[in-house]
């Protein structure tokens, strides 16, 4: 990479063209400096010849982040969200970005892991709306699963500090959104992320995630079963007894027997337990039995989300890990669908792809004159949360006060784009229906026929 070391104003007469790019070069040179106070370092890539007007990356101070972006939010005026069309990292954050961390990195996970994943915490948010058929490419990419897969394919070494910022930074782009809370929270989601890459033994994690969940999930990676003393230690020794494998590969009756009684003998513990991740772990796991590989079951265990928060993520993680997982395969391949975009490689000094960072959405949200509508016409911004990992977030761009809901507002045929002689058709019946209803249009006339009536009734009675 190569860069250069620019003031504000510098900085403006090369976005508003009254600097030539060319004069860049004198003071290019490989590598970057750590930039002081206000002054900025413009990246580019070594293999461009000619540079373009607007820098693909800005790295500020760390102290001055949020000044600069604020100040380039304001004074940019042609390029807005500016986020949009370069990227602004302080110089920390570059630096953890850039150069290998002293951890070792994760492993690319598997297709079907990331399919399952991803399906699973969906239906989450769907809560009774169990339909994968219908889920769209903005649907799989606003959920916590997929961010978290972009960042070990895009940021394989960053650093544990960063890392451990994206399930905030997940929940602070819905927040500011104002979007509705999910049935299971980022923490939970990175709970069970975590258990996998610990099962795996790939890199270090915190000690702060329990043990007893990495090594139920390595026992199932290694040997396919979860060990009869492990599911004790989670939940009690009563419910091995409950697991027959022979009925765990019988009739579906019998399958399904097996999951709900290990289920309706979890609700007699007490609430705290009830609600640990181990107990949804071992109850994913029974659900998994039942047909392994494959989300043939999903129905059954979405069923019991109220009760078990974490369930839904366990089933997912357990079917995914199978060797013959088909998860991804299933549903119109959307699993493969959705991996596809979790590859995409990109470099830290490319343009973004985002419609805004997290960062200046916040700056954004909390400026007077903040316009939602005039932010995001299709109802969704592409939010990156870290360098090159973003998600989907939906915009509700609220109603002007005192505007009519949607189907209560006049409709006139004259707009519709139809020949005059239909329109003035059409005209004539919505008149006769109103009068006939008795709505605004017609009422004075019903009100006149009821009139007449009463007042023939008059006149015959005397």
């Amino acid at each position: 990479m190569q860069g250069i070391t620019v003031t504000r104003s510098e900085l403006l007469q090369l976005l508003g063209g009254q600097r030539p790019t060319s004069e860049l070069r004198i003071s290019m040179r490989h590598g970057l400096a750590r930039p002081r106070g206000d002054s900025l370092q413009l990246v580019y890539p070594d293999s461009l010849d000619l540079l373009d007007r607007v820098p693909p990356v800005i790295v500020t101070d760390s102290r001055a982040f949020d000044d600069t972006l604020a100040w380039l939010s304001t004074y940019i005026g042609d390029l807005q969200p500016v986020s949009a069309f370069m990227r602004i990292v302080e110089w920390d954050s570059w630096l953890e970005c850039t150069e290998p961390a002293d951890v070792r990195s994760p492993t690319m996970p598997t297709e079907s892991l990331v399919a399952a994943l991803v399906i699973a915490e969906a239906l989450t948010h769907w809560r009774d709306q169990v339909d994968v058929a219908t889920m769209t490419t903005a649907v799989s990419n606003s959920t916590y699963s997929f961010a978290r897969a972009r960042l070990g394919v895009c940021l394989p070494s960053i650093s544990s500090r960063m890392r451990s910022e994206l399930p905030a930074r997940w929940t602070a782009a819905r927040s500011l959104l104002d979007n509705p809370t999910h049935a299971v929270t980022a923490e939970q989601i990175e709970r069970v992320w975590t258990a996998a890459d610990q099962g795996n033994s790939l890199y270090d994690r915190p000690k702060s995630y329990s043990p007893v969940l990495s090594e139920a999930v390595r026992q199932v990676i290694e040997g396919g079963v979860l060990h009869l003393d492990t599911i004790d230690r989670m939940v009690g020794s009563q419910i091995s007894g409950l697991l027959k494998e022979d009925e765990l590969r019988g009739s579906r009756e019998r399958r399904i027997g097996v999951f709900s009684r290990c289920c309706d003998f979890c609700l007699t513990l007490s609430d705290i337990v009830r609600r640990r991740p181990e107990t949804s772990l071992v109850l994913a796991y029974v659900a998994s039995r039942m047909s392994v590989g494959t989300f043939e079951y999903i129905r059954a265990v979405c069923a019991r989300l109220e009760e078990f928060p974490e369930i839904v993520l366990w089933y997912g993680l357990f079917e995914g890990l199978a060797p013959e997982s088909r998860v991804h395969n299933a549903y119109g391949g959307v699993g493969t669908r959705l991996f596809r975009d979790v590859i995409v490689q990109r470099s830290v000094i490319s343009r973004p792809v985002c419609d805004i960072s997290l960062e200046e959405l916040a700056v954004l949200v909390k400026s007077d004159g903040f316009s939602r509508s005039r932010l995001s016409r299709q109802g969704s911004l592409q939010v990156e949360l870290l360098p090159l990992v973003e998600s989907t977030v939906r915009v509700a761009v609220p109603k002007e006060k005192g505007s009519q809901p949607e189907n209560q507002r006049e409709f006139s045929w004259s707009q519709s784009g139809l020949p005059k002689q239909v329109v003035d058709a059409l005209e004539v019946l919505r008149r006769s229906i109103a009068a006939v209803l008795g709505t605004s249009s017609g009422s004075s006339s019903v009100r006149e026929r009821q009139r007449k009536s009463k007042a023939n009734r008059s006149r015959k009675d005397r």
